[in-house]
C-alpha cells in the first residue's frame, strides 16, 4: 500500500503541473477556456512580466502542497497495517 501511495501522489502532482500538451493543442483555448495556471504563468514570462510569473509558480506550488496533503492523508487513512 504505501508503493501505492507515492504513485498516486506523483500521478496527483503531475496532473496539476500539466501545460506541454494544452499549450500545443489549443494555446489556452477559444476565449481562455482551456487555460491553466502553467500557461499563465509561461505568457507572463514570455512578455517580461517576471513578478506575475514568479506569483503564478508561487500559488502553484502552494497549489500542489494542498492538494498532496490532503491526498496523502486520505489515503494514509485507509492504510492497513500487517
Amino acid at each position: 500500500m504505501p508503493s501505492f501511495n507515492n504513485v498516486v501522489i506523483i500521478n496527483i502532482i503531475s496532473g496539476l503541473k500539466v501545460f506541454d500538451i494544452i499549450y500545443v493543442t489549443t494555446r489556452g483555448g477559444p476565449g481562455r477556456v482551456t487555460n491553466v495556471v502553467n500557461i499563465m504563468v509561461f505568457e507572463a514570462f514570455g512578455s517580461g512580466r517576471y513578478g506575475e510569473a514568479t506569483a503564478g509558480n508561487v500559488l502553484l506550488s502552494i497549489m500542489v502542497g494542498i492538494v498532496v496533503a490532503i491526498s496523502y492523508r486520505i489515503l494514509r487513512k485507509n492504510e492497513v497495517e500487517v
